[in-house]
């Protein structure tokens, strides 16, 4: 390998790591509208679910969903499932009472669910 290969492999791997990903972005969202009890759940929702990644792939989930079109098939329908679930979820929270006042106390205590 050339030395020049190594030196673009070290700056893009510098560039992608500084960036921030999809779980900073959400935990830094809800910080700011929630507050910090809310981005400390969001942080430990966020590592609970790294956590369940890095143990599939110990026990070589990762290879059998990438060899087996079924497994991973298997696996897809469930948690296609679950995004479609929490869509609907989020959907049925976005409802907002006619009487709702910006920053009253009301909208804290509506749970539609």
């Amino acid at each position: 390998m050339e030395i020049s290969n190594i030196y673009f492999f070290i700056s893009i791997s510098f560039i992608l790591l500084i960036s921030p990903g999809p779980n900073t972005i959400y935990v830094v969202t809800k910080g700011m509208t929630e507050g910090r009890k809310a981005a400390f759940k969001a942080v430990l929702g966020a590592s609970a679910g790294d956590m369940v990644q890095v143990l599939a792939a110990s026990l070589g989930l990762a290879v059998l969903l990438q060899v087996s079109s079924l497994a991973f098939f298997i696996i897809k329908i469930p948690g296609a499932m679950f995004v479609i679930m929490g869509f609907f979820v989020m959907i049925a929270y976005a409802v907002v009472p006619r009487n709702y006042v910006a920053g009253s106390q009301k909208m804290k205590e509506y749970r539609p669910i």
